[in-house]
């Protein structure tokens, strides 16, 4: 019922959102259609006239045929052009349209907060996002205009087949019950097929993202063989759902075509009855055979609009609920923008997790942060640091409690303006597919080469990136498959510090550094934060030893706090780690 009641609004929406600022083109495609089928109707009842009073007359006029031939020359003509001038403004509006109905849903997408992204399939994301706009575009488009275009073909045709012959008309629309039986036996099973087939090609596609993301994971465990075993089983589904889909549509188009042919063995035989009785000239048969093969196409293409609608229904379903998610993580109206210097971060009794039945990933901190000091977070896995670090940068909003930002509230402030006085290198480095260049410069179009090396030599990636051949051009392939996780990670440092952050967030981002090489890199980093304000996220005691003020966490909880030397000297969790990690790495 619910259903019911949500598709005609979203097909409205569509047409309101999409289709309606483009109102001139859509006039000019209607009334293409209606002298297009104007003049299409026209033709079999000339080729009607020319055999009846040019052909077979007793008395021929040849100034009828004459003047038909010319006409109906001129008529083909302007035809075949309004055909052309349709297409061309048709396909157009498809492509606008779908560009447009693309770019709102990706747009959306991105302000969609991460707790949305944490439960989504990848690969049903990419369908909806990329796949149904064009199929929903085609539909309320091409697929309303033409319908418009069979229906008046059909009413037209009927009233001059009446007008001409009313039995040999009542014969011929014999067929249309078998055609529109098959249509409604044969199509709800090949509707639901190709929901399946489009259904299981955006998990094919999600498996395809994520392996190729995962590569190295999947070679590590030598999973090549299983991992494409799995695709091949997704693959053979698609296939047979494919020739499933195939055996419906070739017998759909067998009684189709079986009925086509009795109608014109009826125009055939029973016409030549009529006219053998006087009751029909040569010319009625001749402009029924041209009428029925129209009416045919154009009454299959009216019952097939229902089908057509249901099947855009789906996709229309599930593009506006995306569009209909919630922005949980937004800026609020009027908020204003952070262009004072950041002084000082306040955790006020926050708690948080990902979802009402899951664990509390936080719970109950407080803490504040000062502007020009280096904060140490450690901690074992899993006991909320990174989760504490997404919270400030507003990518999820405490559950209980509230973070202030210079004593407001994080979530009066306009969010971009917030984070763009961070500075993140995140735990799992992404990178783009392109150049080291694009890379480091994200978002940061106009610096100059000079700032660009000065970033890389900060982080420690300027040797490895000038023993590539094409230095800053070097193309590293998608999420950089091409470099090393350390590489990756110095490269993520350099982007993050050629937006001169205020505040540098190093979310355990030298774990895939040695320790020597991590000790080095972050010597350097010091010189570059010195006076600033940096967060270091680490399991390693060496990570943070140097930094002002270090918080040990455990459960969701702050359980000791203070400067490296008097926790190191005491009996908690980080004395104890300090010890273990000395011993086993004195470098450390």
């Amino acid at each position: 019922m619910a259903k019911a009641q949500i598709e005609p609004s979203y097909f409205w929406r569509f047409f309101r959102e999409f289709i309606l600022p483009h109102r001139t083109v859509v006039s000019i495609l209607i009334a293409n259609i209606l002298v297009r089928v104007t003049l299409g109707l026209w033709w079999p009842y000339a080729n009607k006239t020319m055999v009846d009073r040019v052909l077979v007359s007793d008395h021929w006029s040849w100034s009828v045929g004459v003047v038909v031939i010319v006409v109906g020359a001129c008529i083909l003509f302007a035809n075949s052009f309004l055909v052309f001038l349709f297409n061309r403004v048709l396909f157009r509006l498809l492509v606008v349209v779908t560009q447009r109905s693309r770019t709102v849903l990706a747009d959306h997408m991105l302000k969609l907060s991460q707790k949305f992204y944490d439960g989504s399939h990848a690969g049903r994301l990419l369908m909806t996002a990329v796949g149904d706009p064009g199929a929903i575009t085609h539909v309320m488009t091409a697929g309303m205009i033409n319908a418009l275009a069979n229906a008046l073909i059909v009413l037209g045709g009927y009233v001059i087949l009446i007008r001409m012959s009313l039995p040999l008309t009542l014969a011929i629309t014999a067929v249309f019950p078998g055609m529109i039986a098959a249509f409604f036996w044969l199509r709800p099973k090949m509707r639901g097929t190709s929901e399946k087939i489009r259904e299981n090609w955006g998990i094919l596609c999600g498996m395809v993202v994520e392996k190729v993301g995962a590569v190295r994971v999947v070679r590590s465990f030598a999973a090549e063989d299983y991992e494409a075993e799995k695709f091949g089983k997704r693959a053979f589904l698609h296939r047979d759902l494919h020739v499933e889909y195939n055996r419906y549509s070739a017998t759909y188009g067998f009684i189709n075509g079986l009925l086509i042919h009795i109608g014109f063995m009826i125009v055939f035989v029973y016409g030549g009855y009529l006219y053998l009785r006087g009751q029909a000239t040569l010319g009625t048969i001749v402009a029924f055979y041209g009428y029925f093969g129209s009416l045919f196409p154009a009454v299959i293409a009216v019952c097939n609009l229902p089908q057509m609608v249901a099947q855009a229904s789906g996709s229309l379903t599930k593009v506006f609920r995306l569009l209909d998610e919630p922005i949980e993580i937004a800026s609020a109206p009027g908020a204003p923008r952070l262009t004072e210097p950041v002084r000082e971060i306040v955790f006020e009794k926050v708690s948080f997790r990902y979802g009402p039945a899951l664990p509390w990933s936080l719970r109950n901190v407080s803490v504040t942060m000062q502007a020009g000091r280096q904060v140490g977070i450690i901690g074992p896995s899993g006991c909320g640091k990174s989760t504490l670090m997404a919270l400030m940068l507003r990518y999820y909003d405490p559950t209980e409690g509230r973070i202030l930002l210079n004593g407001r509230d994080l979530r009066e402030w306009e969010l971009a303006s917030v984070r763009r006085a961070f500075g993140l290198v995140p735990q799992d480095v992404v990178l783009f597919s392109g150049t080291i260049r694009e890379n480091v410069l994200y978002t940061q179009g106009a610096r100059d080469d000079a700032a660009i090396w000065k970033a890389l030599d900060d982080s420690m990636a300027a040797d490895f990136v000038r023993e590539h051949k094409g230095g800053l051009e070097t193309v590293i392939g998608e999420r950089g498959v091409s470099l090393s996780g350390g590489q990756k990670q110095r490269l993520s440092i350099a982007r993050a510090l050629l937006t001169d952050p205020e505040i540098l967030v190093l979310d355990s981002a030298m774990s895939a550094l040695d320790g020597e090489t991590e000790q080095r890199l972050l010597a350097t980093l010091r010189s570059f934060m010195k006076g600033g304000t940096a967060v270091i996220v680490s399991h390693r005691v060496g990570s943070v030893a140097s930094c002002d003020r270090i918080l040990v966490m455990d459960a969701g909880r702050i359980v000791e706090e203070g400067p490296p030397a008097e926790l190191r000297d005491g009996h908690g969790y980080f004395a104890d780690i300090y010890r273990q990690q000395a011993a086993l790495s004195p470098s450390s």
